[in-house]
This record gives C-alpha cells, sequence and structure tokens, in this order.
C-alpha cells in the first residue's frame, strides 16, 4: 500500500509558483492604472473558473475584450495576461481555447520586448507540457525561462523556474540535477517576502530525498518548512509537512509517532475546510491500520475519504485510495473486486502519469493474478514493474517485485528464471532492510521529538532560574563587596610573585609546546590514515557479509528444485552451471580479500618477479572461458606472447582478474573485450576495453569512491558485489600506481593500469 502520499506536490507547487511569480510582478509595476485594472479582473477570473465554469465564461470575454483594446506602452502588458488565462484554461477545458490564447501571446512578444511577459509565457507553457505528459518539452521550456530570467537579472522570475525544472527533473527520474536545481532556487528565497518559495522548496527537497530513502535528510527539510510555516502564521500550509514527516514514522515503524501527525492533519483539514488534505488524512490512517493488519478500520477510514473524495474531480488522491481499497479486497479474499479497483487506480495514474502509483498497481493487479493462477498475466505485469522499479532505483518495489516474479516463473515452470528473480528478490530485500533499519533513521524520528520537548522544559527551567536569580543578586551584591576588598589585598602580593614566575616559565612552556605540536601534528596524521583503512575495511566486510550469502542461496535453491524432482536433465544441467560460475565469482572474491587482509596483516611480504605477461593472461582468461563462450563474446590478447614485466604475480593477477570480469558483465552478446600492455622502461599499463553498455555520466564518480559502495547488475541480470575495483585501487596505490578509465555510454569502457616497472615496497 502506498506510504508516502505527497499532496499536491507536483502539481499546485507548479501553479503556485506561477502565480506567486506573476502576483510578484504585479506588485512590483504599480505604476499602471490599467495594469491594475487588468490585474483585478484576472483575479476575479481565477477565483470564478473554480467555482462557478458558467459565469467565468462571462468574465473571460470581459478580461479578453480589455486585453484586445488595449494601445500604446500598455500593449506590453498582454502577452503576460493571456499565457496565464492560457494555462488555467488548459487545466480547465483542454486545448480547447489554450492554444489560441498561447499563439496570440508569442505574436504580441515578438513585437514587444518584456523579459516578465517571456518568463511568464515560457512558465504557462512549461506547465501545459507537463500537463500533456511532454516532459522533455517542459524542460526544454523551463530552460529557456531560466535564460531570460538570469540574462535580466530577475530573481522574481528564476526562483519559479528553477522550482519547475527540478520537479520536471524528478519526475524524470534525473534525481541528482533536480535536487541542485532546487537547492539552487532556495538558496535565491533570501528575504522575507520569499519565505512561502522557502517553504515550499523545503516540503519539495524533502520530498525528493525521501523517494531515494534518505529519511533523516527528508525529516530536517520537512521540519524546516514547518519551522517556516510557523513562522508565516498559515495554519494550513502546516499540513504538507506535518503529513509527510508522518509518512516517514509510518515508514520507519513508528506508529504511534504517525498516529499522533495523522490525527493533527484531520483536524487542522477539517478546521480549515481543506476536503483534499482531510481525505489524505483518513486514507494515511487506513493504511496505518493496513499495516498493522486490521482490514475492518482500515476499510472504515477508506470509506470514509470515498465520501469526500466523490464530489472532487479525479487526482493522484483518487488512484490512491482506489488502490488501496484493491489492496483490502485482494487479502479478504474478493478477487474480482480487488481487480476493478486497482485497474481504476491504474488508469487514474496513466492518465496523471504517476509513477510510483503506476507500479504499485501493476504490483497488486499481479499479485492477484499469482492468486488465481495466472502465472503469465502475473509475469507480464511483474515485470514492467520491477524495470521502472530499477531504472527508479526503488528498492521497496524491486524486491517486492522480483518476489512476485519468481513465483509466476515457477508457476510457469521457468526453473532458471525463477532461481534468478528468487536471488534477485534475496538481494533488493537485503538493500532495503539495510535502508530502513540504519541507526541514523531509526532514532532521527524521536530526536526531533524529544528536542521540542525538551526546548519547552528548557525554557520553564530558564524562567524559574531568572527569578531565583534576582532574590540571590542582591545578598551576592553585599557579600562580593567584603571579598573585593580581602582579595584587592590578596592580589597585590600575587601580582608580583606570579610576573616573576610567568617570565621564567613562558620560555619553558614555548620549548615544550613546539614538541607537543609536531607529536600532535604526527599522531593526527597516523589518526586519519587509520580512520580512512578502517572505513574502507567496514565498507569491504559489510558488502563481503551480503554477497558471501548469494552463491550459498542459490546453491541451496538448487538443492531444493533438486530434491523436488521438478527439473529435467537440461534443466539440471543449465543450473549446475550458473551455480558454478556465481560459486566462482565469489571464490575469486573472497581470494581478492584474502589478499587484501594479508597485506593488512604484515605477514605476506610482497614477492616481485619477472612475470610472462602473457602466460599469466591465458591462465586468468581461462577461468571466464565457459562464460564468454556462453554469452558469445570475442577476447583479444593486444600484447606480445613473450614480453616481460617486474612485479608481484599475486597483485597483476588480481588486477587482470577483476577487469576482465568487470568487462564481461557489462558486454552484450557479440561483443569485444581487447587486453593489452604497453611497457617502458620506468613502468607498464595494462588496459582493458570493451564494447558494453558504458558507464552513466551520474555514476561515473562512484567507481572508486571508498565512501560509496556502487554495484550494479550486468547485460544478462549478472550479481556484483562492488569491491573489485575498489580493492584495484587500493592495491594499485599501495604500489605508487595509478588507475582510470574512460566510458562512452552506449559504446563501452576502457580501464587503465600503472604500475612501476621495478621492485618496489609497500607503503605501510
Amino acid at each position: 500500500m502506498i506510504r508516502n502520499i505527497v499532496v499536491f506536490f507536483l502539481f499546485l507547487v507548479i501553479s503556485s509558483c506561477s502565480q506567486e511569480t506573476k502576483q510578484s510582478k504585479d506588485s512590483a509595476d504599480i505604476k499602471s492604472s490599467v495594469y491594475i485594472l487588468l490585474k483585478e479582473k484576472k483575479q476575479n477570473y481565477y477565483k470564478m473558473i473554480h467555482e462557478n465554469y458558467d459565469s467565468s465564461r462571462i468574465v473571460l470575454q470581459e478580461l479578453l475584450f480589455s486585453l484586445d483594446t488595449l494601445s500604446g506602452s500598455n500593449k506590453k502588458y498582454a502577452a503576460q495576461f493571456y499565457s496565464s488565462i492560457a494555462s488555467e484554461e488548459f487545466l480547465k477545458q483542454g486545448p480547447a481555447v489554450s492554444d489560441s490564447l498561447m499563439e496570440i501571446a508569442k505574436n504580441l512578444l515578438n513585437n514587444y520586448s518584456d523579459s516578465a511577459g517571456y518568463v511568464d509565457f515560457y512558465l504557462n507553457e512549461g506547465l501545459i507540457f507537463r500537463i500533456k505528459g511532454e516532459n522533455d518539452s517542459a524542460v526544454t521550456s523551463y530552460k529557456k525561462a531560466i535564460t531570460i530570467a538570469e540574462n535580466y537579472k530577475d530573481t522574481l522570475g528564476l526562483i519559479p523556474c528553477m522550482t519547475n525544472l527540478g520537479t520536471v527533473m524528478l519526475e524524470q527520474n534525473n534525481n541528482e540535477e533536480g535536487i541542485e536545481y532546487l537547492k539552487a532556487a532556495l538558496k535565491l528565497c533570501n528575504k522575507d517576502k520569499y519565505l512561502q518559495n522557502k517553504a515550499d522548496l523545503s516540503n519539495n527537497l524533502g520530498v525528493a530525498y525521501e523517494r531515494r530513502g534518505n529519511y533523516s535528510t527528508a525529516l530536517e527539510y520537512y521540519r524546516s518548512c514547518l519551522s517556516i510555516m510557523e513562522e508565516i502564521g498559515s495554519e494550513q500550509n502546516l499540513l504538507n509537512p506535518i503529513n509527510n514527516m508522518a509518512n516517514i514514522y509510518l515508514e520507519l515503524g513508528n506508529d504511534s509517532l504517525a498516529l499522533i501527525n495523522y490525527m493533527k492533519v484531520k483536524e487542522i483539514a477539517n478546521r480549515t475546510k481543506n476536503p483534499q488534505l482531510e481525505a489524505t488524512a483518513l486514507i494515511n490512517l487506513g493504511n496505518l491500520h493496513y499495516t498493522n493488519k486490521d482490514l475492518t478500520k482500515s476499510y472504515q477510514f477508506a470509506n470514509d475519504a470515498f465520501e469526500i473524495l466523490k464530489n472532487i474531480p479525479e487526482s493522484y488522491l483518487h488512484s490512491v485510495l482506489y488502490l488501496n481499497i484493491g489492496a483490502i479486497e485482494k487479502d479478504l479474499g474478493n478477487f474480482d473486486k480487488a481487480l476493478e479497483f486497482l485497474n481504476k487506480s491504474l488508469e487514474i495514474s496513466n492518465k496523471l502519469h504517476f509513477i510510483n502509483s503506476i507500479n504499485e498497481s501493476k504490483l497488486y493487479i499481479a499479485e492477484v493474478y499469482l492468486q488465481q493462477n495466472k502465472f503469465s498475466q502475473a509475469k507480464k505485469l511483474a515485470l514492467e514493474a520491477y524495470y521502472s522499479a530499477q531504472e527508479n532505483h526503488n528498492l521497496d518495489f524491486s524486491y517486492k517485485t522480483a518476489l512476485i516474479l519468481g513465483k509466476a516463473c515457477k508457476g510457469m515452470n521457468e526453473t532458471k528464471n525463477a532461481l534468478k528473480f528468487y536471488d534477485l528478490y534475496e538481494k533488493h530485500y537485503s538493500q532495503f532492510s539495510d535502508t530502513l533499519n540504519t541507526k541514523q533513521n531509526k532514532t532521527f524520528a524521536y530526536r526531533y521529538e524529544l528536542q521540542k520537548n525538551n526546548a519547552k522544559n528548557k525554557q520553564l527551567l530558564l524562567q524559574q532560574k531568572i527569578q531565583e536569580q534576582e532574590i540571590l543578586t542582591k545578598e551576592q551584591q553585599i557579600y562580593q563587596q567584603k571579598i573585593l576588598i580581602i582579595l584587592g589585598f590578596v592580589v597585590g602580593i600575587s601580582l608580583s610573585i606570579i610576573t616573576g614566575l610567568y617570565m621564567f616559565k613562558t620560555k619553558a612552556k614555548h620549548k615544550t609546546n613546539r614538541i607537543l605540536e609536531l607529536k600532535n601534528k604526527e599522531i593526527q596524521e597516523k589518526n586519519m590514515h587509520l580512520l580512512n583503512e578502517n572505513k574502507f575495511k567496514n565498507k569491504l566486510f559489510s558488502i563481503v557479509s551480503h554477497d558471501i550469502k548469494s552463491p550459498l542461496i542459490s546453491l541451496h535453491n538448487f538443492l531444493t528444485l533438486l530434491e523436488m524432482d521438478d527439473l529435467n536433465e537440461k534443466e539440471k544441467e543449465e543450473l549446475r552451471n550458473e551455480t558454478m560460475a556465481k560459486t566462482e565469482i565469489t571464490l575469486n572474491m573472497v581470494e581478492d580479500l584474502l589478499l587484501w587482509t594479508k597485506q593488512q596483516l604484515n605477514d605476506n611480504p610482497v614477492q616481485y618477479s619477472q612475470i610472462n605477461f602473457c602466460q599469466l593472461l591465458d591462465e586468468v582468461l581461462g577461468m571466464f572461458s565457459s562464460i564468454a563462450k556462453e554469452k558469445n563474446l570475442e577476447i583479444v590478447k593486444a600484447c606480445e606472447s613473450n614480453i616481460w614485466i617486474s612485479s608481484d604475480p599475486n597483485i597483476v593477477k588480481m588486477l587482470i582478474r577483476n577487469l576482465i570480469s568487470n568487462s564481461l558483465k557489462f558486454t552484450p552478446s557479440g561483443g569485444k573485450i581487447t587486453i593489452g600492455l604497453n611497457k617502458t622502461k620506468e613502468d607498464f599499463t595494462i588496459s582493458v576495453k570493451d564494447t558494453g553498455k558504458g558507464i552513466p555520466p551520474e555514476h561515473q564518480s562512484k567507481i572508486f569512491d571508498e565512501e560509496d559502495i556502487y554495484s550494479s547488475s550486468g547485460d544478462h541480470m549478472e550479481l556484483g558485489h562492488g569491491i573489485g575495483l575498489k580493492l584495484c585501487k587500493y592495491f594499485v596505490e599501495k604500489n605508487k600506481g595509478e588507475i582510470w578509465f574512460d566510458s562512452d555510454p552506449g559504446k563501452g569502457t576502457s580501464f587503465f593500469v600503472t604500475l612501476p616497472n621495478e621492485n618496489l615496497s609497500l607503503r605501510n
């Protein structure tokens, strides 16, 4: 069931930002009485189109007539009004009137140079594109608006431009760049008049980090938004951050905190007569009871929300509500009703382009099909949801859909695929559990509530101390006067003694301080080195502890299937080969780890010798011959047959093995891998080039980052542990060498390692 309900996150932020820009610019241009009159008519039109559509037609005609009859310098105002009216009309009635109004605005802008008009035009054009689901075109429009606003140093225009661009990039799963635009917009909100923008942006950044599973950072942004809203004094605007914080508390298992905040949302929404947010609170309360397996109460809250939403146009909330009711019907065993509600949710989600809601609808429909033994239909939907979850880096959906795919494939007697998806389920679930159960996330929710209570207690204690201090002050003043007389006499004598001692000790102290500073600097450097080594060790063993289980799980699944005697000889051979391949990869990983551990313990000194490179390369390639043959890959040795280098054979073998393994993983069938060696008198360079899918630009910085263990599935969904290249970097740098890569997404990747061609000692 959807837990992260983000009310008005995408839709109203866009329109509110556009409106706020217009209103801010309106107030800046009060010099024209014509403009003021037009603004009043426009506000009346905005009000009527949402309250009484028929009456808004009359108001619209009057407003358009006023715009059409503008003359002289006042004509420049018209473009802003036409584009803003066009976006409102598109929201209400589609392209019927909107397209004509946008064309008029565009023609006016071509005749009159008005920066505010251009910024408004492209903002509204971007909004229309987004409603159509044309996000790429929306990005283009927003970037044009940003360029114009920057050229004219228009801060009022830049804030909504960057906000909208960041938001649409988040929708396109371009999370890093989207967050950067939102943060850039937040930096511009440094004045009191931008407080509302600052609050909206803080809420949106919270949503972005919540989607990535970074709950502690998300809570910080939500609380910043809440703090600003409390300062503004807008009770209704408190609802979004409170609701979003409650969602995180529920996700982290803090049901009591979630319940308190959901009830607070319900009370404020009811008091301020906000039906959408009141329905949201009811839906979330239903989710809480659903999580606790209380289907009766969950259904009751869902029905209460349904009564509120039935009089409101279809929105994201409707898709969530239908999804929740469908999930409850599924758990009750009413499969026909469940499919009716779930398909309705999917229909609305597709129409409004809500990716998470689309994926969750497909997941639950697939579960219903599984229970009806409709395995092929379940597999089709679950596979669509799985690939979407992978693209969006959503671990929650990834492990759930992988489990459904494993069951569906088993039901279809696709034994090899079933084993593959069961393995993926174990991997994704382990990663999801790690994210959810981090100490930082678990304690962060409670910390804020404790801080609020502590702040109140401190305030009361402070007031009490102030009162006590006032009573004691007079007594202390009398006592201090007596003490001062005695101290004056003592201080006079003491100063003469201290002065002599000070002069004597100063020189000795300076000398001692210099010695201590040098020793302290040496200790700090050693501590930093040990800290970095320890961080890398912790990361290393954390990854190994997970991935050492993978072949054991595969072997367990394989033996279980053998015991069930459901496999024919061909399937047994395929699974045996696959399990052996995974075991071989894990053995290589363990071998790398042992090599690293021995170097750490200093009980395995480096042995330098003359190495026949091609002979060593043939030994390594023998490990991967079956994998290369299965994937139909060509491996080319671009080196002389009798070329010698001077280095440690164990380290060189480990480097070659990891680089070739990496290329095999990401090179599709029919591809090519080339291993070469370039030798000089001083050093030698090993190169491994492939024609694989390459490394996405946003992930290239993570490859050698010791703080970020990065791993992704291979061309055939091969699992990786993410430490091989990090160990390569570790040993290369210990040997005073260099390692780097060049990658062209879609064309391939080339890794290079340069090591000295002489006997060296590892640095301790």
